[in-house]
This record gives structure tokens, sequence and C-alpha cells, in this order.
């Protein structure tokens, strides 16, 4: 008894050993899960404000460059102990929230710089937060620096299919691998500039038997920062003497004239009207415009026709507007959403600004004058031709296909040509640009920033 008594001592001494050597070890390995979960709560949290650092550097940049397009906007007034710009995200995270606010400093003359600072909040542990900031310089310059240097400027990429030709210079912001494509016997005469740090191997993609070398005729770069152009501006619509309806047919017999300035609920034009503008301007207020069937719209006169189209523009069949005229005498501002449709055979000779329709040119037409829009599609198709022509389509992707051809500039947000067109240079453009185009706005030019955690 007494040894079987020894050995139940022993056997009780030994589980109490390991039970107090076991119990740290349970402790230890509890705190180390605690301490991985704490380290993975963390590790979220910086992400997300990580996440709202990005989203707020490009919020302030969108935001400065649409203040900077206004051309009485002040950048010290936002300068300031108050953020002017706080962002958060659109739609719920699974992981947390966070939340970025932006500040603007001034340094000196042109020079500021944007401070972000953004608070990630994991959604398991709000009191593990993590704080991360950014502080990068801009510019601001008065006026518009970017110049019509090149026959087109793509800012997120382009396509070039078939035999079609860029005579020119072309410029990009395209950094995204697979933003350029060029096939069949495409090419360029002209430089090649990418967006800055481009990688011009993985940015353009061309057929494998096909190189850079024998694609592009100039030098490629990469552009020493993002380039950017300044929105349309739009005029207001005047307020202009009421007229009746104008239907311009063949009884009475042609020419119809307008002598005066007025509102048109609508203008038909069948045959021949005739707009006196003597030697100063002419505004016409209209709600929907149509030059169709043989239908001839001309200016009298060495002055210049302005209209302000609220609902429609169409010109199709074999219509003519200032086909015998000057381009830069007629101008139509057009405020609808309808496309605006130039068809047919007919001849337009003038420029239109669009404020947000697609504009499309088709068949056999020839252009000659310059479409602004800050719509999203500009479509020239056919057999088409737009001479000394600057289409001004910052928001859009500009489709030039079958034989159209372009003798100006494009800037677009993505081009695609197609066919056989042509799209050569020509330096008048940069004076139509500068007088048809809003200059006036500040200029925004951002730089490389430098991360800091806090």
């Amino acid at each position: 008894m007494n040894e079987r008594g020894g050995v139940l001592t022993v056997v009780l001494l030994l589980l109490a050993l390991l039970l107090l050597l076991g119990l740290p070890l349970l402790g230890l390995a509890d705190a180390l899960r605690k301490a991985s979960v704490e380290e993975q709560v963390k590790t979220q949290a910086f992400y997300l404000a990580q996440a709202g650092l990005e989203h707020g550097q490009m919020a302030a940049v969108r935001r400065l460059r649409e203040l900077a397009s206004q051309g009485d906007w002040a950048p010290l007034s936002l300068v300031g102990n108050a953020p002017f710009l706080e962002v958060s995200p659109q739609q719920p995270l699974t992981t947390g929230t966070y939340k970025a606010s932006v500040w603007l400093e001034h340094v000196e003359g042109e020079e500021f710089a944007v401070l972000v600072q953004s608070r990630g909040v994991p959604s398991l542990a709000d009191h593990m937060s993590q704080n991360s900031s950014v502080r990068f310089p801009v510019i601001v310059k008065p006026g518009s620096e970017t110049v019509l240097d090149m026959v087109l400027f793509g800012g997120g990429g382009f396509r070039l299919v078939g035999s079609s030709i860029i005579d020119g210079h072309v410029v990009s912001n395209a950094v995204v691998p697979g933003s350029i494509q060029i096939s069949g016997t495409s090419r360029i005469t002209g430089n090649l500039i990418l967006g800055a740090g481009a990688n011009p191997d993985q940015v353009v993609v061309l057929p494998g038997w096909r190189t850079l070398e024998t694609t592009v005729g100039g030098m490629v770069g990469n552009l020493a920062q993002s380039r950017h152009y300044p929105p349309i501006k739009m005029p207001p619509i005047p307020s202009l003497p009421a007229r009746a309806a104008l239907f311009v047919g063949w009884n009475p017999s042609p020419p119809h004239f307008i002598d005066a300035d007025g509102y048109y609920p609508e203008i038909i034009v069948k045959s021949e009207l005739r707009v006196q503008v003597g030697s100063g301007e002419r505004h016409l207020r209209v709600g929907r415009l149509e030059i169709s069937g043989s239908g001839k719209l001309s200016i009298e006169g060495t002055g210049k026709l302005v209209f302000y189209v609220e609902d429609e523009v169409t010109v199709a069949n074999s219509g003519a507007f200032n086909s015998e005229g000057l381009p830069e005498q007629a101008f139509i501002y057009y405020y609808g959403g309808r496309d605006l449709a130039l068809t047919g055979s007919g001849v337009f000779k003038g420029t239109i600004q669009a404020e947000k329709a697609k504009v499309r040119v088709a068949g056999s037409g020839k252009m000659y004058g310059h479409i602004i829009t800050g719509g999203e599609t500009v479509d020239l198709s056919g057999s088409g031709e737009a001479v000394v022509s600057l289409i001004y389509a910052p928001n859009a992707t500009v489709q030039v296909a079958g034989s159209a051809s372009v003798e100006g500039a494009i800037v677009s947000e993505y081009c695609s040509l197609t066919g056989s067109g042509r799209v050569k240079y020509d330096a008048r453009v940069i004076e139509i640009y500068k007088q048809v185009v809003d200059e006036s706005s500040a200029v925004v030019i951002v730089e490389p920033g430098v991360w800091s955690p806090r």
C-alpha cells in the first residue's frame, strides 16, 4: 500500500508540474493568436487608409482641374485650415471604411501643394484605425499652355486598323498595356509620345511581323507629365425677338431671305435660304434646324452667322450649309441631346460646337470647318472629308472610318482610325484652337507625390 501511495503521489506531482508548465504555454499561444489577429486588423486598416489616399488624390486633382476650367477661379481661395475636399467610399466595403481629407497649401507664386490625410477604420475594431498621408506639388498657371503640336491626341489611347495613316506627331497619356493597337499596314509618319513612365513595348500592340521602328517614322518617347485639354464652354442662349416657324420650300419660289435676328421654333430648308449678315453678325435662335433634299442655306455679306440650336440639327441628302462662303463665317452652337448628323453628299462650311451630343458626319459629304463637342462620340465615316478641321472632343471616342480623312488635328479621349482613312496635320489649327477654345482657364500640372505613414 505504501508503494502504491508513493506512485500516486509522484503522478499527482507530475500532473501538477505539467499543469504549471502548460498554463503559461496556453497563455502564450492565446497571446500570439491575439497578436496575429490584431496585426491582420491593422494591415486591413492600413490598406483602407491607402485606398483613401488614392481616392483623395484622384478626387483632389479632378476637383482642381474643374475649378481651373473656370476663368475667374482664384486658387488662393482654397488655402486655409479647413480641408477643401473630403471623400469616403461610394459603396460600402466589407472590410471597413475610410475618410480622406484634402488641403491646399500655397508655396510661392504658381506653386502649391496638396496634402491628403486618410484614416482607415476596420469593421471589426475601429480603435485599431490607421492613418496615412501624402503631399504632392501642383502648379497652377494662368492661361492654358496646352498646344496643338500634334495631329492626334488620344488621352487614353488609340487604334489604327487596315491601311490608315497618321501624317504627323501623335501624343497620348496612355500607360496601360495594350492601350494603343496598330495593325495591318497602318503607320505613323511622325513621333509617338506616350504617357509619363509608359513602356512602349507594353503599351503599343503590333502584329508579330512589325516593330515600332518600322511603324513609327519619328522617335518614340514619353511625356514629362500628363497632358490635359480644357473642357468646352457654351455661351448662354440669347433672348431674341420671336418669329414664326420657317419652312423654305418651292412655293413661293426661292430664294427666301432672313435679314434680322430672331427666334424660330424651327427652320426647315428644302430649297434656298439666304441669310443676310452685312458686315456684322446675325444671331438666330432655333428649336430645330434641318437642311435636306436639295436645300441650301447661304450667307450674304462679309459678316458672320451664328446659330443657337436647342433641340436638333440635321444636314442630309444633298443639303448645303454655307457651301459658297468661308468656314469662319458660320457658327452653330448646339445644346440638344440628339445626335448631330451631317449625312449624304452635301457640303458644310462652318464650326459646330455641341454641348453634349454625338456628332456624325457620314456619306460622301464634305466638312470644311471644325467640330467641337463635349459629347462622348464623333463619327466620321464613309468617303467624307474634313478639310483644315479641328476635331476637338476631349471626352469622346473619335471614329474615322472608311476612306474618310481629316486635315488638321484631333483631340480625343480615344481615337479609332480604320480602313484607308488618313489624318494629316495642318499647323493652321493652332490659331483656330486659340480662337474657338477658351484658353482663359488655369492649368493644373501634377507632379509625383511623397507618401508617409502616420
